[in-house]
């Protein structure tokens, strides 16, 4: 699950800033060698697409997160204040703000995280996290 939320806080930074990928500029795409396209992060799988996505590799999920981690306090870091208050997605009443979407890029990461682990724990496999 951690994957997934690193793709989609990537995918979501690309989206304001135009840059490439954390997952394809740093080669995490070509690392993990998974079934996916470049743009996909789970959202919409099937169940047996979202089965087929494992990584058994706990460091390079952990070393694509902190680059993902870092990107993001990089891009918030290099921000005017003013940049905060800025309409990023006008399709919403009220608009949402850079200042907004940055707040629900990571806060929507961390309820999947959780949800996964709620999961994990009803269905008797457990979860850990570092």
């Amino acid at each position: 699950m951690g994957q997934q939320s690193a793709r989609e806080i990537d995918e979501q930074l690309r989206e304001l800033h135009g840059q490439d990928l954390v997952w394809v500029a740093g080669g995490f795409a070509e690392r993990f060698a998974l079934p996916t396209g470049i743009h996909e992060h789970g959202y919409g799988h099937s169940p047996a697409q979202a089965r087929a996505i494992i990584v058994n590799d706990e460091d390079l999920l952990f070393e694509y997160l902190s680059a993902v981690i870092d990107a993001q306090i990089a891009y918030i870091a290099g921000r005017e204040e003013s940049e905060f208050s800025a309409i990023v997605d006008d399709r919403w009443d009220p608009p949402v703000t850079l200042a907004a979407r940055l707040v629900s890029i990571s806060f929507d990461a961390g309820e999947h995280i959780g949800q996964a682990a709620y999961v994990a724990g009803i269905g008797g496999g457990g979860f850990e996290s570092r």
